[in-house]
């Protein structure tokens, strides 16, 4: 990746965001929840020049050619909660590339900030942190290290169960979104470069999450939602959602829920979440 790009600026787009566009999404996720007219958590929107624009920045072969690189993990802040059908300013710049050495080999990261606004204000709604890995050397990190998994201690959530997903709802899901990605369309591509086939999107691991997190904490329950990918998610995988509660020692900090989606038998963990909740614990255990 180019670390000479780093605090780099890109001009002011305007985002058009569909109710129909988020409402195929969702339904590729197996949710047909009314919208309400809201742009449901973990589906924010990117506009796909821009990323595209970015990612050509960011690495020597550009977009199109990134084989190597995956979705590593997200940041998303709230202010407000965008709606459907409305259109939105982004400002967006790359913040940091870094090397760091991982259980997989060593990894490089680039990151990226989108801000969206109300057209003609600096008023940020929301922003969106995305962090790409390449590998440098190495296989796939599996799962969890000892230690994340030592943290989360505290009171469960009820688990969810999720058939997972086909190879159609993938694909319905990547062209609802724009991702022209061949690992989430092409088999033979993706066994070329060493999967066994297609690989869901990462934003369909986050989209996941982020419904299971807005379940529990309600409407605008939600101020932080980091997501991070640790392993690929095939077609076919049964899928299984939990998470559990923790905040400071002295329960004066706020209150977080960590989550976890794990896939097939195994329970193999391909993506976890932190989530800030802005929601009294007694409203995640009410009935219904």
């Amino acid at each position: 990746m180019n670390k000479a790009v780093i605090g780099r600026r890109y001009a002011r787009v305007s985002l058009a965001v569909t109710a129909d566009s988020v409402r195929r999404a969702m339904t590729a996720l197996r949710r047909g929840d009314d919208l309400n007219g809201r742009i449901p958590l973990g589906i924010l929107p990117a506009p796909p020049a821009l990323v595209r624009e970015i990612f050509n920045d960011l690495t020597a072969d550009g977009f199109d050619e990134h084989r190597r690189r995956l979705f590593a993990g997200a940041h998303i802040e709230l202010a407000e909660r965008l709606d459907t059908d409305r259109a939105y300013d982004v400002d967006s710049e790359i913040i940091a590339v870094r090397d760091v050495e991982a259980d997989s080999g060593r990894l490089q990261l680039g990151t990226f900030e989108l801000r969206f606004s109300a057209p003609g204000e600096a008023r940020r709604l929301a922003s969106y942190r995305w962090t790409f890995a390449e590998r440098q050397a190495g296989g796939r990190d599996d799962g969890q290290r000892p230690s994340e998994a030592a943290a989360l201690a505290g009171r469960p959530l009820p688990e969810q169960a999720h058939p997972g997903f086909t190879r159609e709802e993938i694909l319905d899901y990547v062209e609802a979104v724009e991702d022209p990605n061949p690992l989430h369309r092409d088999e033979d591509f993706a066994r070329s470069i060493g999967f066994p086939t297609v690989v869901a999107s990462g934003g369909m691991a986050l989209g996941l999450l982020g419904s299971y997190v807005e379940r529990a904490a309600g409407e605008g329950g939600v101020a932080v939602f980091a997501p991070r990918l640790h392993a690929p998610l095939f077609p076919g995988e049964e899928l299984h959602l939990s998470g559990s509660l923790s905040s400071d020692d002295d329960g004066s900090g706020p209150l977080t829920m960590v989550c976890r989606l794990a896939a097939g038998p195994q329970r193999r963990i391909v993506a976890t979440a932190n989530a800030a909740l802005d929601v009294a614990p007694s409203a995640l255990f009410a009935p219904g």
